[in-house]
Order: structure tokens, then C-alpha cells, then sequence
């Protein structure tokens, strides 16, 4: 689902792993009508990951998946890591563009935490992560690999390896 912020400019139209070496919401901060490259913000398509502000699964995935991790991740990556354990077990992720909901994004946040805690408790949790899922975390099989990986989210053009191509092209079933 895409997510907008009250008012109205795009929060979340899916998650890609490996922004910046890390995960980034994107088309944050785009206008409403902005539909990104090749539409995909406002689509349905495959993700990476997706926010669990409006994350919606069968009940028996969730399950069968583990759910989130409330112990280790108790406040952030636990929708990623969730949306890493569904791929893991076989099952896709979707970003549905043509659905909207207005979020705050993580309002309760900003005042239950100051920012030395709200840092610390980040960091512990991207430790986590990388702990977890190692280069999963940062090889998004959803994100074409001609676009940098450095900057904003579609902005650059890379030349990539030929591996990276040839994995890429696998990911998205075609024949390499």
C-alpha cells in the first residue's frame, strides 16, 4: 500500500535494500501524483520488503514465517525482517501503488524516545539485521541494477557488473 504524509506528498511506496548501504522508503517525499519510474509508485509489483504500517499477509504466513520479531526487533526492522523470512519461505512481497493511506510515520516515536536512545536502539537493531541476513539485507532482487545504489532512489545511472545483470535478470524469471 502507498503511503502518504498528511499532507499529501509520498512516505512509502516500497522498500529498497541497499540504498546507501542501507533501506530506504521509496519515492519519500515525491507529490502525490508522481508515479515514479515506470510507474511503480503507483502499481502493484514485487518488493523487496515493505512498511508494516500497512503490511497484510494470510494468517497461516505470518505464522508459518514466525511473525515479527517483537524480542530482538521491537521497535525497527521488524517489517523488514518479516518481508525477508516471507521471500525466504518461498512467498512474494507486493507493493500495492494503487491503494493509498495517509501516516504519520513513526509520530509516537518521536516523543517516546529522545535521540540518543532513539540512536542506540537503531544501531542495535541494524546489528541485528546485518547479523541476520547479511547480504540479503542489501541485494534488493526488485531494483534494477543500472541505477546507482548511492543517492536518492532511481536518481543515477550505474554501469554494473555483468554478474549483477545476469542475477538480476534470473530474479525476475527471465532467462540470462
Amino acid at each position: 500500500m502507498r503511503l502518504l504524509y498528511p499532507d499529501g506528498r509520498v512516505q512509502h511506496a516500497g522498500v529498497v535494500l541497499g540504498l546507501n548501504g542501507r533501506t530506504e522508503h521509496e519515492g519519500r517525499g515525491a507529490e502525490r501524483d508522481a508515479p515514479g519510474p515506470l510507474r511503480r509508485w503507483v502499481s502493484r509489483r514485487r518488493a523487496a520488503a515493505v512498511t508494516g504500517a500497512a503490511l497484510a499477509c494470510r494468517a497461516s504466513a505470518f505464522r508459518d514465517c514466525g511473525g515479527f520479531d517483537a524480542a530482538e526487533l521491537p521497535v525497527w526492522f521488524n517489517d523488514i525482517d518479516f518481508c525477508l523470512k516471507l521471500r525466504a519461505a518461498g512467498h512474494e512481497v507486493l507493493f500495492l501503488g494503487d491503494i493509498e493511506a495517509i501516516h504519520q510515520e513513526s509520530r509516537s516515536l518521536r516523543t517516546a524516545f529522545d535521540d540518543a536512545m532513539r540512536d542506540a536502539a537503531w544501531s542495535q537493531a541494524l546489528g541485528v539485521m546485518q547479523r541476520r541476513w547479511g547480504s540479503a539485507l542489501t541485494e534488493d532482487p526488485t531494483f534494477n541494477p543500472h541505477f546507482s545504489r548511492v543517492g536518492e532512489a532511481f536518481e543515477m545511472i550505474a554501469e554494473p557488473p555483468e554478474a549483477r545483470v545476469l542475477g538480476w535478470l534470473r530474479a525476475q524469471g527471465q532467462h540470462a
